[in-house]
């Protein structure tokens, strides 16, 4: 295999890994409850690709041995069993989980590494050749446990690949300690009013212990929300350069510059191309939800006139439209005849994910149609759809890459990050993005509010 097919097809492999680990992380957030992390832990790890054994192992403290709380892959009770010392002068605590326990770091090594003595003979019997051993660590940077998993190739979890089940590993760590939180939290609101008969002390210790275990709530949702965007940041970093080689070759053939092509290989090199330019243009939009998220995202305010930033964003959509058999139209009103301060870049960002959106819900001869205005104290860019109604309540509506439920119950309609990217670019600006439908089951408005104190007088 030449050096760029086997960046193409190691490219893909990240692909692979990076939506399942998102995949993964996305189910984790939604556990709830500390017994139930390990077996959410389990099934999102067997969706991980490359790994063919794995398994979650929390310290006990009193006899300093791993014990396994989950494991998946080709377990036949083996790593169910497993009791790995922590400490070094232990002989079986110099392995992975130990180093990676003890190091705070991850620890990958191929399986004739002679750390692994201990455990030859199954290693050889289960034809496993890597392993990465991950903490899961506590706010305060402690290790409490490891993640670890076996591959069946040599240098499976090479250091793209480890970066993205660093993330994954991370996800579990959070998830045991806003569940170990919430479980704290619930306790103290199963007794709302505390011992009335306390003595004040007692009383005061208790309302302090409260408010650190919210302090601590807080300081995991914060850090479950840098997680996050740093995971999409570095997803998106270690795709787009295959990415980009793939754009790149399938332009060298399609303009048959190697050589000539027949009609229907042409056909198929510019699907390559185009489907390789919008998973290139998705990879930017998370970068770009990610910075804004991570509140790294500023704004260049100049001088715009809302028709000229309405007109450019219809000529960016009306192909896609056309293609669709979508009618488009657009309308400024006299009112919004004026200049205004807004960073254009990312008013037209907003309203082609706005606009992109209602042409995929409009459909073959539906209409969508842009119409500015101003109102009181707000620049108003209403997007209108004849699509099926979606819920303006749905709490699963500006998620990234949710499934939301249509009004008429007729279908779920599936969402990227086009609609999250555009609230957050409305909120730099502080505005919003605001949600109806007409009533029915068709039809719908986005609009993208910006506040007036952006308009030059």
């Amino acid at each position: 295999m030449g050096r760029n097919e086997a960046e193409e097809t190691g490219g893909a492999e990240v692909a692979r890994l990076a939506m399942a680990v998102a995949s993964a992380i996305t189910d984790m957030s939604r556990e709830a409850a500390v017994r139930g992390v390990p077996a959410a832990a389990a099934r999102a790890g067997a969706a991980l690709p490359g790994v063919v054994l794995g398994w979650i192992g929390i310290v006990d403290e009193d006899s300093r041995l791993v014990q396994p709380v989950a494991t998946w892959g080709r377990d036949d009770g083996y790593a169910s069993a497993l009791r790995v010392a922590v400490d070094a002068a232990d002989p079986m605590g110099n392995g992975p989980t130990a180093l990676a326990i003890r190091g705070g770091q991850p620890v990958a090594m191929g399986a004739d590494d002679a750390r692994l003595d201990p455990w030859r003979d199954e290693i050889t019997r289960r034809g496993l050749r890597s392993v990465a051993s991950l903490p899961l660590r506590r706010p305060d940077g402690r290790a409490f446990g490891a993640l670890v998993l076996w591959g069946e190739r040599p240098g499976a979890f090479e250091p793209a690949r480890l970066s993205l089940f660093r993330a994954f590993v991370e996800s579990v760590s959070i998830a045991f300690e806003a569940a170990r939180l919430r479980e704290l939290l619930a306790g103290y609101s199963g007794r709302p009013g505390g011992d009335r008969t306390a003595e004040p002390g007692d009383r005061t210790a208790e309302l302090e212990e409260r408010n650190t275990a919210l302090s601590e709530v807080n300081d995991t949702l914060v850090e479950a929300s840098r997680l996050k965007s740093e995971f999409l940041a570095n997803m998106s970093h270690e795709l787009r350069s295959p990415l980009t080689g793939i754009i790149g070759f399938a332009e060298v053939l399609h303009e048959e510059l190697y050589g000539s092509l027949n009609a229907r290989q042409k056909e198929h090199v510019g699907m390559i191309w185009d489907a390789g330019k919008r998973l290139l243009s998705l990879l930017e939009d998370i970068l770009d939800l990610s910075r804004v998220e991570a509140g790294r995202s500023e704004l260049d305010l100049t001088e715009n006139y809302p028709r000229q930033i309405a007109e450019s964003v219809i000529v960016m959509v009306q192909q896609a439209a056309f293609t669709s058999g979508v009618r488009l139209d657009w309308t400024v009103a006299q009112s919004a005849e004026m200049p205004v301060m807004a960073d254009a870049r990312k008013v037209k960002q907003a309203l082609v994910h706005l606009l992109g959106a209602a042409v995929k819900r409009a459909g073959q001869d539906g209409e969508v149609a842009l119409e500015v205005d101003v109102s009181r104290d707000s620049l108003l860019f209403a997007v209108k759809d004849s699509g099926l109604a979606l819920s303006p309540d749905d709490p699963t509506l500006f998620r990234p890459f949710s499934k939301v439920e249509t009004k008429a119950g007729s279908g779920r309609e599936r969402m990227g990050v086009g609609l999250a990217l555009a609230r957050g670019l409305a909120e730099l600006h502080g505005g919003r993005i605001a949600v109806k439908n007409n009533g029915g089951d068709r039809g719908n408005v986005f609009t993208l509010v910006l506040p007036i104190r952006g308009i030059v007088p």
